[in-house]
């Protein structure tokens, strides 16, 4: 279901206007996943310190939204960082609090709700967490 593609079209542009961004965030990887062989969603991942990385989705196809898609695909993503970085922690993703449909998503992936957060633009975003025991 989830592919990794270096240059994925037609999120490219997507990519390419927030590379300023992600190079602050150092960036690991960026993951399309697919549907009956078209891409629907995007996840990236990137270190944020030591022992956690965060995370962000978008599923861009309305046809892949309200099925489970995300929630599948976010939790192979959560098996696959886990593997990658045995060290980490912690995952956390920070949806807007409006986004009941995000919300719900990374819920049925497993992470759980740690609170209300302003992200940089001023929003109340969720703080949502996957932690993995030692």
């Amino acid at each position: 279901m989830m592919k990794r593609e270096n240059h994925p079209f037609p999120w490219s542009g997507l990519l390419k206007n927030t590379v300023p961004e992600l190079k602050i965030r150092q960036m690991y990887s960026h993951i399309l996943f697919y549907k009956d062989g078209e891409p629907i969603g995007f996840i990236q991942y990137y270190i944020q310190d030591e022992i956690t990385i965060g995370l962000d989705m978008w599923i861009g196809i309305l046809k892949g939204r309200n099925n489970g898609y995300g929630a599948s695909a976010l939790k192979q993503m959560v098996q696959l960082i886990h593997k990658k970085h045995p060290h980490v922690k912690e995952l956390f993703i920070d949806p807007e609090v409006e986004n009941k449909r995000a919300v719900r998503c990374y819920q049925n992936a497993g992470f759980k709700n740690f609170g209300t957060i302003i992200d940089e633009e001023g929003d109340p975003c969720l703080l949502l967490k996957i932690c993995f025991e030692e």
